[in-house]
């Protein structure tokens, strides 16, 4: 790997660290817990068993939730994912996002959307759906 390489994957993984601070202290409420099994204080939990708790239909209920502690949740979610995807893209890194203008709500409704348009990718990990929906509004140019 050569230096500059290796500062991008270095501003990669403090990039990754920051959005995901910023996604714990979004909203400042409880902790969400998705499928936890045995509810504690404050925890919010989804019981639906049937669906994996890091998978698209799980993400795509909790923004469409009428609880503002879940929508919360998923808009600091994909505020975190956005942020890290634009600096990749930025960087020129494959997989990143590029000239992209947004706040939470746009990339709720990003993701909602895409979500409701590709219902076989319900089971699909919610990461990999929101890069794929942000994709799709903010490609990148390939040089």
């Amino acid at each position: 790997m050569d230096g500059v390489q290796a500062k991008r994957w270095s501003l990669l993984f403090h990039l990754v660290g920051i959005a995901l601070s910023g996604t714990a202290l979004i909203g400042c409420g409880p902790p969400l817990a998705l499928d936890s099994g045995t509810p504690e204080v404050g925890l919010i939990v989804l019981s639906d068993t049937t669906v994996p708790s890091r998978s698209t239909l799980s993400l795509y209920r909790l923004c469409g939730s009428s609880s503002a502690a879940e929508v919360s949740w998923c808009e600091g979610y994909l505020m975190g994912l956005a942020d890290v995807l634009l600096a990749m893209g930025n960087s020129q890194m494959p997989g990143g996002i590029c000239r992209a203008d947004y706040d939470a709500a746009a990339l709720s409704k990003v993701f909602s959307v895409w979500a409701e348009h590709h219902p076989e990718q319900w089971k699909d990990d919610m990461a990999v759906s929101a890069q794929a929906s942000f994709r799709e509004v903010w490609p990148c140019q390939q040089p």
